[in-house]
């Protein structure tokens, strides 16, 4: 087929233009989306502790986050990263959950906790 088409250039540019003339014939029926629909599954929650090693914020934070989280409705997965200073959480909604209602189950949860030690600073709860 190659040499074909190397020994009739002719023939390879027909064909050459037959596809882009089926591809523009396309382009009307093609599905597409600006903005696609997108519901938000995550929560990432952050908290900021000066002068603490990683295994300070495994203990003094991140233990605390997850047992209080634990407790909300519709949570799929908490990862809780301790990090020297800070603490960062991702917490996953389960699929069929209601997200505003669970972003409001993670901020209080978050904020009744009163065991964290004076120095970390008040929690970052975002989307």
């Amino acid at each position: 087929m190659i040499r074909y088409f190397a020994a009739h250039p002719t023939a390879a540019n027909l064909l050459m233009l037959l596809l882009v003339v089926l591809g523009i014939a396309a382009l009307p029926t093609l599905e597409r989306e600006t903005f696609p629909e997108f519901a938000p599954q995550e929560v990432q929650v952050s908290l900021a502790y000066p002068g603490a090693t990683p295994e300070d914020v495994e203990q003094a934070v991140c233990k605390r986050l997850e047992d209080a989280i634990d407790a909300v409705n519709e949570v799929e997965e908490i990862r809780c990263q301790a990090l020297e200073n800070s603490a960062n959480a991702v917490v996953t909604m389960t699929e069929q959950g209601d997200f505003a209602q669970f972003m409001d189950d993670i901020k209080s949860a978050v904020e009744a906790i009163d065991g964290f030690p004076v120095q970390v600073e008040l929690p970052v709860i975002e989307q």
